[in-house]
């Protein structure tokens, strides 16, 4: 990977989603380049506003470098619009970002499929079903879904494919260190450990709601379709589907019925022309003539005891956020943590399998190994696997090493 400091730099003079950074890359071949450059330089290249302009001539590399800093402290990785691994994907798009933020490992978009899903946050039960659905199969199938990590439809989706032990990214619209939306906290770790948790927001920028349009095009650029769950009629979702169909991505909406208000947007996608769906068959044979798909599994559809504990918006859940503390990630992790008050016991879930309730009664503080989990329960070692996974989720259970688990 490229040294990201010239890109960050280039970053906090352009700002975000700007359409200067594609064609200022193009012209100066590197963000050094453009750093050293001369004001004349800038301006005769005809790509920056004068306000950017200003901002290069007035913005030093430390800003850049004390981002830096904090993202080794998080263990946070940065790809660079510069970096070889760029996703190609991603720099078609007319503003791609200058860097990506990442906490885990970023998949190969371009040699995967990759679905983006999107919905409403006050979802319905059939539609919170219809997306852990979608994303169970789609993972089962060897694709890589993207969505948002927000209540309802994208974090259903996510879970979906985590219970399947697929690989999905969550494109956050804040920093990553926020504990934005805590409800989804064990969910965006598990995401990391499987897949990565991006966002072109260094740490510590907050949540705003004019991140969240803004981060749609990631999600869609990133993607090489886009399914939309559940949408009313004003949706941010439909930002998310007529930013696809710009980027010449291929729009798919699950038809509801006509006395749900979030059928409303879906239904109009569909009238627009998205391509209609009622299984992931309905997606992925659209791309099979690019892709090895395995497509030979029955329809798995999730029932509503295993999605009884997927959050929806509410007052409650939807409190403005606070930063963790950058303190956090220092070496003395442990006795910090040790200073807070004391966690309550964790209890099983409600509405978790009969599997995950054997396996969890199996857990203690000291670890275990899968093989140990798999005597104590009686379940065959994939039974247990299964059943670790949706503990995890719930923020029941922990993954130690080497197969080693606890509960939370």
């Amino acid at each position: 990977m490229s040294e990201p400091l010239y890109s960050v730099w280039l970053q906090q003079c352009l700002g975000y989603a700007s359409q200067a950074t594609k064609p200022a890359i193009e012209y100066f071949k590197t963000a050094r380049n453009i750093y050293e450059a001369s004001y004349d330089e800038r301006l005769r290249s005809g790509v920056f506003t004068s306000a950017q302009l200003r901002k290069m001539s007035e913005k030093k590399l430390e800003t850049a470098e004390k981002i830096i800093e904090k993202c080794k402290a998080y263990r946070y990785s940065i790809l660079s619009i510069e970096d070889q691994t760029y996703p190609q994907k991603l720099y078609e798009i007319s503003n791609p970002p200058a860097v990506i933020y990442v906490s885990g490992t970023m998949p190969d978009v371009d040699n995967i499929l990759t679905i983006g899903v999107v919905g409403t946050r006050t979802a319905t039960t059939e539609g919170i079903r219809n997306s852990f659905t979608f994303g169970r199969n789609l993972a089962r199938c060897g694709a890589v879904v993207v969505s948002g990590g927000a209540l309802g439809i994208d974090c259903a989706s996510h879970r979906g494919v985590l219970q399947n032990d697929g690989i999905t990214i969550c494109v956050l619209g804040c920093g990553i260190n926020y504990d934005y939306l805590p409800a989804n906290a064990p969910m965006r770790r598990l995401i990391a450990k499987k897949g990565a948790v991006i966002s072109e927001y260094p740490p510590d920028t907050p949540p705003a709601n004019y991140n969240f349009p803004s981060r749609n095009r990631i999600i869609s650029g990133l993607s090489n379709g886009v399914l939309v769950i559940e949408a009313g009629d004003r949706s941010g979702s439909l930002i998310t589907a007529h930013l696809a169909l710009e980027q010449n991505r291929e729009v798919f909406s699950v038809p509801g019925s006509l006395v749900n208000i979030y059928s409303r947007g879906t239904n109009s996608l569909i009238k627009q022309g998205a391509i209609p769906v009622t299984s992931y068959r309905d997606i992925v044979a659209e791309y099979a003539q690019r892709y090895e798909l395995i497509v030979d599994h029955d329809e798995a559809l999730a029932t509503e005891e295993e999605v009884r504990e997927v959050p929806f918006l509410t007052d409650k859940l939807h409190k403005a956020p606070k930063p963790k503390s950058s303190s956090r990630v220092s070496f003395n992790k442990e006795k910090i943590i040790s200073k807070e008050k004391p966690k309550k016991q964790i209890k099983c879930p409600n509405g978790v399998s009969a599997e995950a309730e054997a396996v969890f009664s199996c857990l203690n503080d000291e670890p275990l190994h899968i093989d140990q989990i798999s005597d104590l329960s009686g379940l065959r070692p994939q039974q247990v696997m299964s059943a670790l996974t949706e503990l995890e989720i719930f923020g029941a259970a922990k993954n130690v090493s080497g197969g080693r688990y606890t509960r939370s």
